[in-house]
């Protein structure tokens, strides 16, 4: 029974993560016209992608979630996206 709760409280970490990162992308979409909402995407594989191209701020915000949740946690992410 522990195992099937810790698998559905990541599952609810992935989803609030997606809402997050769309509402952030979508506020610079319309305001900047930079970027593209994207519902399927967390906001770690946002980051890390934006990382793997050089962007200072993803830079910045790569190494404060690689702290929480371990080394390479962004770009691993990123890689995993379809």
């Amino acid at each position: 029974m522990l195992a099937r709760l810790r698998k559905w409280w990541w599952e609810w970490m992935r989803a609030w993560s997606q809402v997050l990162g769309c509402w952030l992308r979508g506020w610079a979409y319309v305001w900047f016209g930079v970027g593209d909402p994207d519902a399927d995407e967390t906001t770690s594989s946002w980051v890390g992608r934006n990382a793997m191209e050089g962007n200072r701020w993803a830079l910045i915000a790569e190494k404060m979630i690689d702290a929480l949740f371990g080394s390479g946690h962004c770009r691993r992410a990123a890689g995993r996206r379809e």
